[in-house]
């Protein structure tokens, strides 16, 4: 692997240079020899790459992100790993999974969708874009197809099939550091591993999300379709949240592709409807 070392060692030479650059080219031909194991190897280039971030102004650029691309080709993440597909019997459907940071997830929205309802209705089960309430014509839809189904706070706690659940505040928070950090400032390395097409398999979709209130003043509608996500968490509150004070809200993970892509926690009023991602140990 010396020459895809060499092509790493460019990428950081325009980052940063000096002694930190000399330090990570020592490390980098411990691991290539086998000085290092896969684990402690891929534990200090995650730490280093966060330093990257943190010395480019908190930012990811894409130079900062292919460097890590080439890191992770090296070592086999210790976490991350066992894809597999799960059926569903309630109705067939099938789901492929991911193990992550030890926890094994859908890497597919939940689609389970026993009734549907049109957006202006509470129905808890929704299909972006879709204002009807005959499930087959909803099934045929690309949207739920491709993203699955929203569901409410009070459907989501009951949507998961049996063995699994909705994701608790420490899943999350377990599944961002495990694939970049959950700090502000390498949260953008978690969107490239976690986003579709990354390299942890969870395939995030920007799904979008049915919104009760909104800026422009009108009823509920769907919104941010490709733009950004959501997934619910089991956890939820009374005292409110940000742009919602006095509300019951739900805790969820939240994706955005603004500003470079960003992957944080957030919480959202439980009447919402949000996408699920169902876990089990």
């Amino acid at each position: 692997m010396p020459l895809l070392f060499d092509l790493i060692l460019n990428e950081l030479q325009n980052i940063v240079s000096g002694p930190l650059a000399e330090a990570f080219a020592d490390f980098l031909g411990w691991a290539s020899y086998g000085a290092l194991d896969r684990g402690t190897a891929y534990s200090i280039a995650q730490a280093v790459i966060t330093v990257l971030l943190v010395l480019s102004g908190g930012g990811i650029g894409y130079s900062t992100y292919r460097l890590g691309r080439y890191i992770k080709s090296l070592f086999v993440h210790p976490a991350t790993g066992g894809r597999i597909a799960f059926k569903d019997k309630r109705d067939g459907r099938e789901y492929e999974t991911i193990r992550i940071a030890g926890r094994r997830w859908m890497a597919e929205n939940l689609a389970y969708m026993p009734h549907v309802s049109p957006c202006h209705e509470q129905g808890g089960i929704w299909v972006y874009g879709f204002h009807g309430t005959d499930t087959d014509a909803a099934k045929a839809t690309s949207n739920y197809r491709k993203y699955g189904c929203l569901y409410d706070h009070e459907t989501a706690k009951l949507a998961c099939p049996s063995g699994w659940r909705l994701p608790t505040r420490a899943d999350f928070k377990a599944l961002l550091e495990s694939t970049g950090g959950a700090e502000y400032e390498t949260r953008s390395l978690a969107y490239y591993s976690l986003k579709a097409g990354g390299d942890s398999g969870f395939n995030a979709l920007l799904g979008g999300n049915r919104v009760v209130y909104n800026w422009g003043g009108k009823g509920p509608e769907f919104e941010h379709r490709e733009r950004c996500g959501d997934w619910w968490s089991s956890e939820r509150s009374e005292g409110g949240h940000g742009l919602f004070p006095g509300e019951t809200v739900g805790e969820t993970l939240h994706v955005q592709i603004d500003d470079g892509g960003h992957f944080f926690t957030d919480a959202l009023p439980v009447d919402y409807g949000v996408s699920i991602r169902c876990v089990k140990k």
